[in-house]
C-alpha cells in the first residue's frame, strides 16, 4: 500500500525550523504518512488533497495562521492546560486552527526563551525561577505533547486516510547522580548553606523554622555512610527496574571552585567503586557520565572524563547528565552532540516540570545551524531536590504534583521521562527515599514491568520532508 502524503503548503522563505518540528511530530506521535513542505507557489502541482496551508493570510480549506512572534514572557490558555505564546492567536474564524500550532510547538521544544537569554548573555542556570516566562504553572505542563496531540486530532478529522500509530506504554528512566561517597568537609559546607536558606525561607512559620534549625544541627554531627548502592539496587529490583547511575570521573586537578562544587571522589583511585560499577553493569543497571562543572563548557575536559569512565567500566559510555544540570546554551549541546548519544541534563534544579515542554524523548534544536541535534534528550522532570530542597510550599504538595505528572504520562505519545534521586537521599541526613519508592510503585501499578523497546524510531531523518 502506498504511503499517504501530508503536504504543508507555506510561503515561508526559511522552512528549516518547520522541518525540524514536523520531524519531531512525525516521530513522537507516530504519524504514518510522508510529510512534505511545499512552496505556496507550487501548490497547484500537488496531486493530492491532504494539504495544510500555513500562511499569514487565509488561503483555503485546512489553514493554520502563520504568527512567528518571539516570546515575551506571556502565554494565553486556549482550553484546559493547552496554552500558546502571546499574540500567536488568530481571530479570523476561517482558519481551521485559531493559533499558530507549528510555531508554538517549535518555540517550546527548542526552548527559544532560554536561547534568547543566551543571546543576551544571560542564563536560567537550570533554575525555573530565573526563566523569563511569567506563568510558572505552564512549565509543569507537557505543552509540546498537547500541541502535537491537537495537531494529530485535526489531521485525522480532516484527512481520514492519514493514520497514527498506537503509542507504547510510557517509560520512566530512573536514575541517580552519584555526587558524594563520604561526608566531606566541602559537602558539609555546601549543604549547611542550603540548610540556612531553608531556615530563613520558613519565616515567620516559627514551628517550621525550629524544625529546620534542629535538622541543620543534626546534620553537622551525624556521620551516615553515603555508600548506598545496595539500597537502590534492592528497591529497584523489587519493582523489576534497573536505573542509570551517573558517575563523576575527575579529569583535572582540583581548584577551589571544583573542590566546593564537583563530586568528592576520584574514580581512577577508587577500586571499590570500580568494582561496584562493573557489578552493576552485570546486573543490568546502566552507567552514564556525570559531567563536572567545567566540562559543560570545555570539550577536552569532557572527552577526558568520558575516556576515564570508559576505561574503568570497559565499555562505551553513551549517556550524560551534567553536575548541577549546568548547561550553556551556546556551548554544552555541541559538546554533548559530539561525544554522546543521550543526554538528560535539561531539567530544573528548583522545581518539578518540563523544561522543554515535552514528556517524550526528542532531538534538541541547534539554533545556530537551524537543525536538530543528533543527540537524544530524555527530559528530567522530577528530582529529589525539586521536592525537598529550596521550596516555599509543603513537601507533600510537590509529592502530589510529582505523582500526578507520572499518572498523566499516558496522555502523551511516546512518553519517556527521567526521574533522579541522589545517592545520599536514603540516609538519615535526608530520608527522601520514600517518595522515590512511591513513584516506583505508581509506575509499576500503571504500566507494570518497564517497557523495553528499540530507540530506532527516535532517529528518523528528514528524508520525508522536502
Amino acid at each position: 500500500m502506498k504511503t499517504p502524503v501530508l503536504s504543508i503548503v507555506t510561503d515561508l522563505s526559511d522552512t528549516r525550523w518547520l522541518e525540524y518540528i514536523l520531524v519531531e511530530f512525525k516521530r513522537i506521535n507516530l504519524c504514518q504518512a510522508d510529510i512534505k513542505i511545499v512552496s505556496l507557489a507550487d501548490e497547484q502541482a500537488i496531486g493530492h488533497s491532504n494539504k495544510i496551508f500555513y500562511s499569514q493570510r487565509f488561503c483555503s480549506g485546512f489553514c493554520v495562521p502563520q504568527r512567528q512572534i518571539l516570546p515575551n514572557g506571556k502565554v494565553h490558555y486556549i482550553k484546559g492546560d493547552l496554552y500558546v505564546l502571546d499574540q500567536t492567536i488568530e481571530d479570523d474564524e476561517r482558519f481551521t486552527c485559531s493559533y499558530d500550532i507549528f510555531w508554538n510547538a517549535f518555540a517550546f521544544l527548542s526552548r527559544l526563551e532560554e536561547y534568547q537569554l543566551a543571546q543576551n548573555h544571560r542564563s536560567s542556570m537550570s533554575h525555573r525561577i530565573l526563566h523569563p516566562r511569567q506563568d510558572r504553572h505552564s512549565l509543569t505542563i507537557p505543552i509540546v505533547n498537547l500541541l502535537f496531540n491537537r495537531l494529530e486530532d485535526l489531521v485525522t478529522r480532516n484527512f481520514p486516510e492519514i493514520t497514527f500509530g498506537v503509542s507504547a506504554k510510557p517509560r520512566v528512566e530512573f536514575s541517580h547522580d552519584i555526587d558524594y561517597l563520604s561526608k566531606s568537609i566541602q559537602f558539609m559546607a555546601k549543604q549547611s548553606i542550603l540548610n540556612a536558606y531553608d531556615f530563613f525561607r520558613f519565616f515567620p512559620r516559627f514551628g517550621d523554622m525550629g524544625k529546620s534549625f534542629l535538622k541543620s544541627v543534626s546534620f553537622l554531627f551525624s556521620r551516615p555512610s553515603y555508600w548506598t548502592f545496595e539500597y537502590w539496587e534492592e528497591i529497584e529490583k523489587r519493582y523489576n527496574t534497573r536505573s542509570i547511575f551517573y558517575i563523576h570521573a575527575k579529569a583535572i586537578k582540583k581548584n577551589f571552585l571544583t573542590w566546593i562544587i564537583d563530586p568528592n571522589y576520584d574514580l581512577l583511585n577508587h577500586p571499590r567503586l570500580q568494582k561496584k560499577l562493573k557489578d552493576l553493569l552485570r546486573d543490568g543497571f546502566e552507567i552514564g557520565l556525570h559531567g563536572s562543572y567545567y566540562s559543560a563548557v570545555d570539550g577536552e575536559i569532557m572527552a577526558k572524563e568520558k575516556a576515564i569512565l570508559e576505561k574503568v567500566i570497559e565499555r562505551p559510555v553513551t549517556k550524560i547528565r551534567q553536575h548541577w544540570l549546568r548547561y550553556n546554551e551556546l556551548v554544552t549541546p555541541y559538546i554533548h552532540n559530539k561525544l554522546f548519544e543521550y543526554d538528560s541534563t535539561l531539567g530544573w534544579n528548583d522545581r518539578i516540570g518540563f523544561r522543554s515542554g515535552c514528556a517524550s524523548q526528542y532531538h534538541p534544536y541547534d539554533h545556530k545551524n537551524k537543525k536538530g541535534f543528533e543527540i537524544i534528550e530524555t527530559p528530567q522532570i522530577i528530582m529529589d531536590f525539586n521536592i525537598y530542597q529550596s521550596l516555599v510550599l509543603e513537601n507533600k504538595y510537590f509529592m502530589g504534583i510529582a505523582l500526578d505528572i507520572i499518572s498523566k504520562l499516558d496522555e502523551c505519545k511516546s512518553a519517556c521521562v527521567a526521574v533522579s534521586w541522589h545517592e545520599r537521599a536514603c540516609t538519615s541526613d535526608y530520608e527522601w527515599h520514600a517518595t522515590y519508592e512511591m513513584i516506583l510503585e505508581r509506575v509499576s501499578q500503571l504500566w507494570g514491568t518497564p517497557h523495553e523497546e528499540s530507540h530506532d524510531h527516535l532517529r528518523v531523518k528528514n528524508e520525508n520532508l522536502v
